[in-house]
């Protein structure tokens, strides 16, 4: 559940479908009603087709790792704290 609010929290920067989509898929895994290889195996088809820039990048690449289990904690936490950083940033002034 970790992950989906994370994604959730990042969700009006994420400017491209796929890791939109990647909430709902993560949400279903963490309720049980796919497995977490099932969750890997439909991510490939939600990788992010554009990126955008800053903020909109992190956030779109915040489920990138999802078919590799091992990098996946790590580099989502990474994104996401980039992600929050810059938002926080932008907030600042």
């Amino acid at each position: 559940m970790f992950m989906v609010e994370i994604g959730r929290r990042l969700q009006p920067f994420m400017t491209d479908p796929g890791p939109v989509k990647m909430i709902e898929l993560c949400e279903q895994c963490a309720d049980g009603f796919i497995t977490e290889g099932e969750l890997a195996e439909v991510s490939c088809g939600c990788q992010p087709s554009r990126l955008g820039t800053g903020v909109e990048h992190k956030a779109n690449t915040v489920y990138r790792s999802v078919p590799d289990r091992y990098r996946m904690k790590a580099d989502t936490m990474y994104n996401a704290v980039e992600a929050f950083a810059r938002v926080a940033a932008v907030a600042a002034g």
